[in-house]
């Protein structure tokens, strides 16, 4: 029984990530495989990066524009698991017309230790990053508007990720077992924070949650247990199941939301935070208490 439940959470976690692509007008320059775009039907003077007969290795500087059969297209867009699994490479630079990375566009490249998005991108597909076991760094430029869901899921040696003012919503398991990452700073502009969004993030040490923070998911930051304080905003008006469970390391949990937030039974009771503290504003302590 315990074989089979491993099998189909792990058939569950792959689904969202697999989707399937085909390509009528697909050419290659300079060892890069593109794709010609189209808009209703029309074809464009836009491309997109896809995947090659062949797994891509080294350095990849993609261009902002590549001329083929002596026209001119200005690259957009990163396809779906257009870098899938490439085992051999180490680097990809993203010129500053790109607006669209696809789904699982690098997942499983694990030689790639640092990316950064460029302020055009406003799109990055769920699961863009999953897996890529040697990512320590990301910069996110700031048109980015979600962390969708599973986009950094697995990336076991990712220390550090800026969220910018731009997005609004963390998706389900965002940095799901990212246990390297010690900090996070969830900006003003983030509204949700999906469901299993920070789960068994081990290393993580301190959170900001930013205030305008309305909803955080169930099992979010469940078993976070390196995790000593957490401050939930004013804005926080429900709280998932289990969201905070076997964090053991807590020592405070801060409430400054006047109204206790919707939550299950119980979510505020001591025996939820083994060793933590509960603090509240002092004229919501009845409040809080009946909600125990």
């Amino acid at each position: 029984m315990a074989i089979l439940k491993k099998t189909i959470i792990g058939l569950c976690m792959l689904l969202p990530c697999l989707t399937a692509h085909a390509y009528d007008f697909s050419f290659i320059v300079d060892g890069i495989t593109y794709n010609r775009l189209e808009v209703k039907g029309r074809l464009i003077d836009e491309v997109a990066v896809i995947a090659g007969d062949k797994n891509y290795t080294g350095n990849i500087v993609i261009p902002e524009r590549i001329t083929h059969d002596g026209k001119t297209f200005t690259v957009t867009a990163i396809d779906t698991k257009a870098f899938w699994y490439c085992y051999g490479l180490t680097s990809v630079s993203i010129p500053n017309t790109v607006t669209t990375i696809g789904s699982s566009a690098f997942a499983g490249s694990s030689q790639i230790t640092s990316i950064s998005i460029p302020n055009s991108v406003t799109t990055i597909g769920s699961c863009a990053f999953s897996s890529c076991k040697g990512l320590t760094s990301v910069t996110l430029g700031n048109s980015v508007t979600a962390i969708s869901n599973y986009m950094f899921e697995h990336c076991k040696a990712l220390t550090s990720v800026n969220i910018p003012n731009s997005v609004t919503q963390i998706g389900d398991h965002a940095f799901y077992y990212c246990s390297a990452l010690t900090s996070i700073d969830i900006p003003n502009s983030v509204k949700e924070i999906g469901p299993y969004a920070f789960w068994q993030c081990t290393g993580l040490t301190s959170v900001y949650i930013g205030n305008s923070v309305h909803y955080i998911g169930y099992d979010a930051f469940r078993n976070c247990t390196g995790l000593t304080t957490v401050t939930i905003p004013n804005s926080v008006t429900s709280i998932g199941n289990d969201a905070f469970a076997q964090c053991t390391g807590l020592v405070s949990f801060t409430s400054l939301a006047t109204t206790p937030p919707n939550a299950p039974a119980g979510a505020f009771l001591s025996s939820t935070y083994t060793n933590a503290i509960l603090w509240v504003p002092s004229s919501s302590i009845q409040d809080y208490s009946i909600n125990q």
